[in-house]
């Protein structure tokens, strides 16, 4: 009724969670291990350090740090 889909329902997502966390190697590791897919493996990007994937219900996240 509102307009807001899961994006199972669009075939794929709509947005991206920025989550900035201590060690983006560590917690990447961690969710996959949890169930995440990996999209983008951890690397340098400039002045951060940043990994993508998608949780199992089809949500992309990005996880950053300052770069090592």
């Amino acid at each position: 009724e509102v307009g807001a889909f899961a994006p199972a329902t669009v075939g794929h997502s709509t947005v991206a969670v920025v989550l900035g966390v201590d060690d983006v190697d560590a917690t990447y590791a961690a969710a996959v291990a949890a169930g995440g897919t990996p999209d983008r493996e951890p690397d340098d990007q400039g002045a951060e350090r940043r990994g993508w994937l998608v949780d199992p219900f089809g949500h992309r996240w990005a996880l950053e740090s300052p770069a090592r």
